[in-house]
């Protein structure tokens, strides 16, 4: 597990692959990252209904944010308090810090 005090690398960000940021899963590992600019946040995904918001300073899952389809794909905002996920027939917007669902269109 990765303890407070373990360095990072120069020029890293946050670092991946320690226990305390496992991802849970069924058929296949977190296939889908993406990090908010600041590098304090990121989330990770695979092909289930869900993504995972991960604050990366702490090594500590924040949110899993549950869909009712597969989610495709999805992206945090450059400031990270926002993240977009697209499943079969819907977008939605999602608040980080709560992992409240904000918004959601239907695809037509």
């Amino acid at each position: 597990m990765r303890r407070a005090a373990d360095p990072l690398p120069p020029g890293a960000l946050l670092r991946l692959g320690t226990p305390s940021l496992r991802q849970p899963y069924r058929k296949v590992p977190a296939i889908f990252i993406s990090a908010a600019a600041d590098g304090k946040t990121f989330a990770t995904g695979s092909d289930e209904r869900s993504v995972r918001v991960w604050d990366a300073m702490a090594g500590q899952l924040l949110h899993q944010l549950d869909d009712a389809e597969a989610v495709g794909a999805f992206a945090l905002s450059a400031d990270g308090k926002l993240l977009a996920t697209a499943s079969g027939s819907s977008l939605r917007l999602w608040e980080v810090a709560t992992g409240r669902s904000m918004q959601q269109w239907q695809a037509h």
